[in-house]
C-alpha cells in the first residue's frame, strides 16, 4: 500500500479522533466538527490531503455500513409501519421541493427550464448518513420523528436512480429514447431491490445453517464485513443505489439469530468510516470557492430554512404533532451526499455553469455543518414534550429485556396491578408489546438517554433481564448513574459476574447457574420423597452460604 495513502489515512483518522473528542466535551455535534475539518484539510485551505480519493472511497464504505446497521435493527414488519412517511411523506417532499426550488431558481437565477429543474432535483435530497447519526446518537431512531425521518430517507434513496436517469435526460437532446430509458431502469431498480432483498432473505440463513459454524468474534466479525461490504457490489451489479443495497441486505438479515452478533461487531467499523465520510464531504470544495462565499452562505441559509419550513407544512398537514414535525424538518433539511453525483452530471452535461457547480457544493457541505447545530436547538426549543417520553409515563417498575425472563416478571406485575414499562432493542417485540397496548420503548439499555426516555429515572425498581451478558455491567453502571436510588435486579447466566454486577451498582443479582443447581437439588429431593420444608431449608441454607460473599441480594424466596 502507498506509504502516501497511509500517511494521509493516519492523519485523517488522528484528527477525527482529536475532533470528537473535543466536540464531545464541548457537548456540540462530532458532525459539525467532522466537517469543518474536512474544510480546513482540503485542497480550499490547507491542501494537508493531495489526494483525498482514497479518503472518500472510506467515507462511502462507512455510510455503507451505517445503512446495514440500521436495517440489521429493523424487520419487515417495522418497515411495514413506515409506509405512511415513506410513501406519502417523501413522495410529497420530493415533488414539493423540486418544484418550489426549480420555481425559485429559474426566477433568481434566470435559469433554463432544464437547469432549474437539475437544481430542484440536487436540492430535494437529504443527508442520509448524517440524519441517521443524528438519530442513532441521539437513541431516538425508534422516535416518531426518527421513523417518520428514516420513511423519508428510505424513499430519497430508493429515488436516486431516476433522479439521476432524468437529469441525464435533461442534458440530453434525445429526451425521448431517454424517457422510455427512465421507465426501464425505474422498474430495473425495482425489481433489482427485490432479488436482492429475496436472495438475502433465504440464502444467508440456508448458508449458515449448513455451515452449522460456531460462533465466535472472529467469524462474527469477518462475516459482518463480508455480507456490508458484498451488499454494495451486488447492489452495482443489480443497478440499485449501493445506500439502498445496503439497507435492504441489513433489512433482509434482521429476523436470523446472529443479527444481535451482527450489529455489535461491525459497530466500531461503522463509526470509524463514518467519521472519516463526514471528514470527506469537506475536501469536495475546491479554492476558488472563497471568492463566493457571500453568495455560498446565502444560497446555504435559503435552502435550509427554506426546506425546514416546506417540510413542517407537509408534516403537519399529514397530522403529525407539530414538535415531530419540526425535528423531522430539521434532519432534512440539508443537501445530501447523494447530490454530489447530481451535481456532477448537472456539471458534466452543462446543465450547471462552473461557478453555479462550486455554488450548489460549498452549499452542500455548509447546509449539513448547519443540520447538527440547528438539530440540536429544535430539540430544547421545540413546543410540547418528546412522543416518545410521553408513551410511557412513570411507571413503578422498568422491565429492560422481554425474553423468557423478562416476559415472566411482565406477566406476575401484570396480575398483581402493578405498574411496569419494557425497554427491549428487537424492532419485531416492540411491535408486537404495542399492538397489545404495552407501555413500550425500544432502546439500547447502556445508552443513557434511551433508560431516560424510558422513565428509568422515575422508576422504584430497574430489572435487567437481557440475554447479552457481556453488556450487563455496563447496563448496570448506566442504570445506576440514571436512578441512583432504584432498587436494581440483574439476571445473570453465570456465578462469575455476581461480584462485577455487584461492583457496578446492582442491588440484587440472581445467577441462574447457581439458581438453576438449586432446582435441581430440590427436584431430585422431592424424587426422594423428602418433604417440602426440608428441601426449602436446604436451599435456603445452600443460597445464604453462597450468596453471603457477596451484597444480600433479593434471592430469597
Amino acid at each position: 500500500m502507498p506509504s502516501a495513502f497511509l500517511s494521509q489515512l493516519a492523519l485523517v483518522l488522528g484528527v477525527a479522533f482529536a475532533i470528537i473528542a473535543l466536540f464531545e466535551r464541548l457537548r456540540l455535534p462530532p458532525a459539525l466538527g467532522l466537517l469543518i475539518a474536512g474544510v480546513v484539510l482540503g485542497p480550499s485551505t490547507l491542501g494537508a490531503l493531495s489526494d483525498p480519493e482514497g479518503i472518500r472511497l472510506l467515507g462511502e464504505l462507512g455510510v455503507i455500513l451505517l445503512l446495514f446497521a440500521i436495517g440489521l435493527e429493523f424487520s419487515p414488519k417495522e418497515l411495514w409501519l413506515l409506509r405512511y412517511p415513506a410513501l406519502l411523506g417523501g413522495s410529497l417532499q420530493i415533488l414539493s421541493t423540486i418544484g418550489l426550488a426549480a420555481l425559485i431558481w429559474h426566477g433568481v437565477a434566470d435559469a433554463s427550464v432544464p437547469a432549474a429543474l437539475s437544481a430542484g432535483f440536487i436540492v430535494c435530497l437529504s443527508s442520509t448518513a448524517l440524519g441517521l447519526q443524528l438519530l442513532s446518537k441521539q437513541g431516538e431512531l425508534s422516535t416518531v420523528h426518527g421513523r417518520a425521518a428514516l420513511g423519508v430517507l428510505l424513499f430519497q434513496d430508493l429515488a436516486i436512480g431516476p433522479l439521476i436517469l432524468a437529469m441525464e435526460t435533461l442534458g440530453s437532446s434525445t429526451h425521448s429514447s431517454n424517457a422510455a430509458a427512465f421507465l426501464v431502469h425505474f422498474g430495473a431498480v425495482l425489481t433489482g431491490a427485490v432479488l436482492l432483498f429475496l436472495l438475502v432473505r433465504w440464502g444467508v440463513p440456508l448458508l449458515l445453517r449448513g455451515l452449522r459454524l460456531p460462533i465466535s468474534r472472529e467469524l462474527v466479525v469477518l462475516l459482518a464485513l463480508s455480507l456490508g461490504i458484498g451488499s454494495a457490489v451486488l447492489s452495482e451489479h443489480l443497478n440499485i443505489p449501493t445506500g439502498l443495497g445496503a439497507f435492504l441486505v441489513g433489512l433482509a438479515l434482521s429476523g436470523i439469530r446472529e443479527r444481535y452478533h451482527l450489529t455489535f461487531a461491525i459497530e466500531p467499523f461503522r463509526d470509524a468510516f463514518a467519521a472519516v465520510f463526514f471528514l470527506a464531504v469537506g475536501l469536495s470544495l475546491s479554492a476558488s470557492l472563497w471568492q463566493m462565499w457571500a453568495s455560498v452562505v446565502l444560497l446555504a441559509v435559503a435552502i435550509v430554512l427554506g426546506k425546514a419550513l416546506l417540510i413542517t407544512v407537509l408534516f403537519v398537514l399529514l397530522r403529525y404533532p407539530l414538535r415531530t414535525a419540526l425535528l423531522t424538518a430539521v434532519l432534512l433539511s440539508n443537501i445530501g451526499e447523494f447530490s454530489f453525483v447530481l451535481v456532477n452530471i448537472g456539471s458534466r452535461t452543462e446543465l450547471l455553469s462552473a461557478a453555479t457547480t462550486q455554488q450548489l457544493l460549498g452549499a452542500l457541505v455548509l447546509s449539513m455543518m448547519l443540520t447538527p447545530v440547528l438539530y440540536s436547538i429544535a430539540e430544547r426549543l421545540a413546543p410540547s414534550a418528546s412522543p416518545t417520553a410521553a408513551e410511557l409515563p412513570a411507571s413503578d417498575v422498568l422491565v429492560i429485556g422481554y425474553g423468557v425472563s423478562g416476559q415472566n416478571v411482565c406477566a406476575v406485575l401484570r396480575s398483581v396491578g402493578i405498574s411496569f414499562a419494557v425497554m427491549e432493542l428487537n424492532p419485531r417485540t416492540v411491535a408486537e408489546l404495542r399492538a397489545r397496548g404495552e407501555r413500550v420503548i425500544q432502546g439500547d439499555c447502556t445508552d443513557e438517554r434511551a433508560l431516560r426516555r424510558a422513565g428509568a429515572d422515575q422508576a422504584r425498581v430497574i430489572v435487567l433481564a437481557i440475554s447479552d451478558t457481556l453488556r450487563l455491567p455496563q447496563a448496570v453502571a448506566v442504570a445506576r448513574t440514571v436512578a441512583p436510588e432504584a432498587f436494581i435486579i440483574v439476571r445473570t447466566r453465570f456465578v462469575a459476574q455476581i461480584e462485577p454486577l455487584y461492583d457496578a451498582g446492582a442491588s440484587a443479582v440472581v445467577a441462574e447457574e447457581f439458581e438453576a443447581s438449586l432446582h435441581i437439588i430440590a427436584i431430585l429431593m422431592r424424587q426422594l420423597g423428602m418433604p417440602e420444608e426440608s428441601i426449602a431449608e436446604v436451599q435456603e441454607r445452600f443460597r445464604s452460604e453462597h450468596y453471603q460473599r457477596f451484597h444480600y441480594g433479593a434471592v430469597q424466596e
